[in-house]
């Protein structure tokens, strides 16, 4: 059922509709399909398909996240669940559908690093660097931030540039702040441009 709404949402074989699909979504979600429940969230946070409402989004978002992981493969899953929790998560951090609640984000934020999802894990050393949610350690986030880059992550590479650059949980290393100022900034990362100009360097 999740399938024939998605090929509504999308227009692919029939005619794009989002309200059909929201009505197939809503009956998978009834039927227990997590993934349904999420499209729900995404549909009412977005006003597709439905009238837009945080409070509806966040309780189909919170619906998803609360999977049994017992029955989930983590490999074949195609990251669903960690962006469900990251959504539960930003609900969470933004007062969206929920009071705000910092704490709670980070828990959720830090559920989907440890899931290995590569954006979370941002969110997750922004938290320890500026004590969002967790008491501030820079130490962990470096080694969040460095977990992203190692990953390829854009802006975990131009943070770990940061943190050499003003000794943020490492010691300070001009060179190799440079270095991952260039690595981020080859790959188009404008902060990290401007940094190294800044710094009097070429990228």
């Amino acid at each position: 059922m999740i399938k024939i709404g998605y090929y509504f949402s999308e227009g692919f074989g029939v005619p794009q509709d989002k309200e059909k699909a929201v009505e197939w979504y809503l009956k998978a979600a009834e039927e227990g399909e997590e993934r349904a429940m999420l499209a729900l969230g995404i549909a009412y946070e977005m006003g597709e398909g439905v009238p837009q409402d945080d409070a509806k989004s966040f309780d189909w978002y919170l619906k998803a996240a609360k999977a049994e992981i017992s029955d989930i493969d983590l490999n074949s899953c195609e990251k669903w669940i960690e962006i469900t929790w990251m959504h539960v998560g930003n609900c969470y951090f933004e007062g969206k559908g929920v009071t705000k609640d910092e704490y709670k984000a980070f828990e959720w934020f830090k559920k989907a690093a440890d899931a290995g999802f590569v954006k979370a894990m941002i969110k997750v050393g922004g938290g320890y660097h500026l004590g969002l949610g967790v008491k501030k350690d820079n130490i962990k986030a470096f080694e969040w931030f460095k977990k992203a880059a190692d990953a390829k992550e854009l802006n975990g590479i131009y943070f770990v540039g940061g943190c050499y650059d003003m000794g943020w949980g490492v010691k300070k290393d001009y060179f190799k702040a440079v270095d991952w100022y260039r690595k981020a900034a080859r790959l188009g990362h404008e902060d990290a441009k401007k940094r190294l100009v800044e710094m009097g360097e070429i990228w």
